[in-house]
């Protein structure tokens, strides 16, 4: 089955949808890491409120 062959788009356009590819890998990679560091700060901010003791006492709310 995957020694079949197959149709292939001309080299340098899958050179180049190659390319595309790692960029949009690299930005979803950012965007990952950019989430990341957001819910780190909102668990910072959150724990400094002065309610944060009571609200993370009730069930299902706590961090």
């Amino acid at each position: 089955m995957f020694t079949d062959t197959y149709l292939h788009q001309p080299p340098m356009v899958e050179n180049a949808m190659g390319i595309q590819l790692a960029a949009l890998l690299r930005q979803f990679e950012a965007a990952s890491a950019a989430g990341d560091d957001l819910a780190e700060a909102a668990i910072a901010h959150f724990e400094q409120h002065p309610d944060a003791a009571i609200i993370t006492s009730f069930l299902a709310w706590g961090i």
